[in-house]
């Protein structure tokens, strides 16, 4: 019930808009993110999954409060590299990356935190190292230094779970190459009562050291300014930010409009309240793209937008240097041959992934009239208004052209402006359509009724899609807002080679994985129980079984066995 007032009181805030963030500056409800990465060393431009477990750490339940977690890639220099976001749902989400195949050999740091994290300290995000070898560049060579592996700042505020997660896994510890592997997987609470309970498992070729990920984390505080008092995600992404007029005061009232530049149109309208504050709720929409904003205040004069910060927290960095030891060159030479081996066969196998981004739909659906100008003869765009596109009239005075879009439906002209939009986004002036070339513009879409979006009636919608589709052949003020935004994670589903697939119809070919299983959505039954297969690679070596996970409840644990593959001759 507490929990429940809690969270009413945060969606009056968020709906309110100014309310006093204070109240919530130091939260009660506290979160707590786990991640579970299918292994610890890759290769740049390799894919990395990504399994996350988030829960109130207050009432130890799955968490039913932020519903996006953030994820994030440092280098140890604090740089940031990559940037995603996953939707939760029962306080699970998953994520994947393709690393930048620019990525040099170093250790890199992922990041996950939720928006209602922020209010309290970095420390308190997670953070996971693994280690990215690029085979192009050179490996930092020198004596290995001494590192304390205990963590940097403990939180001590940080509260103790009354009972854990128990996750016992029942294996074999020593196989040959190409065998069955059968892990039988138990989970029950620390009082050894079976509870049901989510768990993923992978299955990856063990460092040689645990030094090499091994390294304090630093903290230094951000050069941007952040917004205190941060609210959690309720809904799903939300993009929020202040505008300000030209005298630099809060824009109450204004007009804030976010579009996508591209050829489906998304587009979103919203005011400002007394505060100038602004907020978009965007869902569905996935990967990382461009996000446009452009602005007014009350007076219809262009405003200044200040977006809060999309990565927050102080910036964290590795205090020791990273290097490999003499002792682990021959280890990870041998790594890298038989990982561009595995690469160079990599498409007689199963595919490592399918994934499936569903596309973005336009905001308006289908248009009632679409134009494609490559069906018609090439007039130039003023005439072709006049000549093709009959449901538009265009007119002109003192060198202005001004749109009037018909409404089908009465058979009569709308009395005011349209939206007019290139390539997804809403633009003011007309000329800067009509100065467009027309061999330039793909398609031209026209809406013929009245359309309400976000509580604005349009007069009729004309869109014109460029041959590019990425608004870059229209010019637009300055005070307009254009940045690259990270989306939600794509949905994907891991289908590595596993169980029979490594060796049937492919004998002949060489199987080098170091991943030998990734499975992100185990459940156990009512008594605790499930049961894995995979089938080893042709690469022997010592392996490490992990599985994390959190049951129905919200206790977290997680478990870690050996697996040493030795090499067997294939008759």
């Amino acid at each position: 019930m507490t929990q429940s007032i809690h969270i009413f009181l945060l969606y009056i805030v968020f709906f309110l808009g100014s309310p006093p963030l204070q109240l919530f500056a130091q939260p009660d409800i506290q979160e707590q993110v786990h991640i579970h990465t299918d292994k610890d060393l890759y290769l740049n431009g390799e894919m990395v999954w990504i399994k996350i477990y988030v829960r109130d750490t207050r009432f130890f339940l799955p968490t039913n409060l932020s519903k996006i977690v953030l994820l994030e890639l440092w280098d140890e220099n604090g740089t940031i590299h990559q940037q995603s976001k996953a939707l939760l749902q029962d306080g699970m989400g998953e994520a994947h990356w393709t690393l930048p195949s620019d990525l040099s050999t170093a250790r890199y740091l992922i990041r996950a935190y939720t928006k209602w994290m922020a209010n309290g300290p970095s420390s308190s995000f997670c953070h996971q190292a693994i280690l990215v070898v690029n085979p192009n560049s050179p490996l930092p060579l020198q004596e290995a230094q001494a590192i304390d592996p205990s963590p940097d700042n403990p939180d001590p505020s940080s509260p103790s779970p009354p009972e854990s997660l128990d996750i016992v896994l029942t294996c074999q510890q020593q196989a040959e190459t190409g065998e069955e592997i059968v892990i039988e997987i138990e989970s029950k609470t620390s009082d050894g009562q079976a509870v049901p309970a989510h768990i993923s498992l992978s299955v990856a070729l063990q460092l040689p050291t645990s030094s090499l990920l091994s390294s304090p984390i630093q903290f230094s505080p951000r050069a941007d300014d952040q917004q205190e008092g941060v609210l959690p995600d309720l809904f799903g992404i939300g993009v929020h930010g202040t505008l300000t007029n030209q005298q630099g005061r809060k824009a109450t009232g204004g007009r804030v409009v976010l579009s996508l530049p591209g050829k489906i149109p998304f587009v979103r309208i919203s005011r400002t309240n007394a505060e100038g504050r602004f907020s978009f709720l965007l869902d569905n929409i996935y990967g990382n793209r461009e996000i446009m904003i452009g602005a007014v205040d009350s007076t219809g004069t262009l405003a200044r937008i200040q977006l809060d910060a999309d990565i927050l927290g102080d910036v964290p960095y590795f205090l020791t240097p990273f290097s490999f030891s003499p002792q682990d060159l021959p280890w990870i030479q041998d790594y890298l041959v038989h990982a561009q081996l595995q690469q160079a066969y990599q498409h007689h196998f199963a595919p490592q992934s399918l994934t499936s981004i569903p596309s973005l739909q336009s905001f308006y659906g289908q248009p009632n009239r679409m134009y494609e100008l490559g069906e018609y003869t090439r007039f130039d765009t003023e005439e072709t208004f006049h000549e093709i596109l009959y449901s538009v009239s265009l007119k002109k005075k003192h060198e202005q052209f001004s749109f009037r879009v018909l409404d089908e439906y009465n058979s009569a002209l709308m009395e005011r402006d349209p939206l007019v939009m290139v390539d997804g986004v809403p633009i003011n002036d007309a000329n800067k359509l009509i100065d467009l070339p027309s061999k330039m513009i793909e398609r031209i879409e026209v809406v013929t009724a009245y359309y309400y979006l976000n509580g604005e009636k349009l007069q009729g919608i004309i869109h014109a899609v460029t041959e590019e589709g990425d608004a870059q052949s229209v010019s637009f003020p300055q005070s307009y807002l254009r940045r690259p935004y990270a989306f939600l994670s794509p949905p994907a589903q891991y289908s590595g080679v596993k169980g029979e697939e490594s060796s049937t119809g492919n004998g002949r070919l060489p199987d080098m994985r170091s991943l030998l299983c990734w499975e992100p959505h185990i459940q156990t039954n009512d008594q605790g129980r499930a049961v894995i297969r995979f089938r080893t690679s042709d690469l022997p070596g010592n392996f490490q079984i992990r599985a994390k996970g959190m049951s129905h409840t919200g206790q977290w644990g997680e478990s870690e066995a050996p697996l040493s593959v030795q090499f067997t001759h294939k008759q």
